[in-house]
């Protein structure tokens, strides 16, 4: 009995994790799954007892093999980013960009270090409709944001917007900054 308890609470922490993961409600997974939200809710709290097909709906709607919602292993890992290391991507314009983190699902976000020198103008086009980015400075001074409504951030400043429009960076002393950048949902891909 204590080994039931032990692989339902890891199913359940497991369900759990994945789901969250992906940003999914309990009611979003439940409805892909194609069963009752509140099957979902005993199974995330180690209540219930799923039979094999309701385990295949929702490694179905996680995309993730059914074996995986029983292992620790399977679970999000923990990533350490340390400040040297990843590749630094640089514009003609002088604008360099370090990945922090990319990683696609049923949507794609991506973040970034970016350093701006002082007195450089990056003019970027507009990205894919439904594409958001947000930036928090971390020093110096940014003049950023689309067209028309740019707006100036200082360290621990923050902005977000659609950046579905032509936009721009400027900076007088230089800054640098952590660029989040959200895409919309994949068409036709499984979350």
């Amino acid at each position: 009995m204590v080994s039931l308890h032990i692989t339902t609470n890891l199913l359940a922490q497991s369900v759990r994790a994945h789901r969250e993961s992906r940003g999914f409600s309990l009611g979003t997974l439940a409805e892909q799954a194609g069963i009752s939200k509140t099957s979902l809710s005993k199974i995330e709290s180690g209540q219930g007892n799923p039979s094999l097909d309701i385990l295949c709906r929702i490694a179905s709607a996680l995309n993730v093999p059914v074996g995986t919602l029983f292992g620790a292993e399977s679970r999000p890992q923990l990533h350490v980013i340390r400040r040297d290391e990843g590749q630094i991507i640089t514009s003609e314009s002088g604008l360099s960009i370090r990945p922090i983190l990319t990683e696609g699902r049923h949507h794609r976000t991506e973040i970034y270090e970016m350093l701006l020198p002082a007195q450089i103008a990056y003019h970027s086009l507009a990205h894919i409709s439904g594409t958001q980015e947000f930036i928090i400075c971390i020093e110096g001074d940014i003049f950023l944001g689309p067209e028309g409504q740019e707006v100036r951030l200082q360290p621990g400043d923050a902005v977000w917007f659609s950046a579905d429009l032509p936009h721009s960076y400027t900076s007088t002393s230089g800054a640098r900054a952590f660029l989040v950048m959200k895409y919309p949902p994949a068409q036709g891909v499984l979350p």
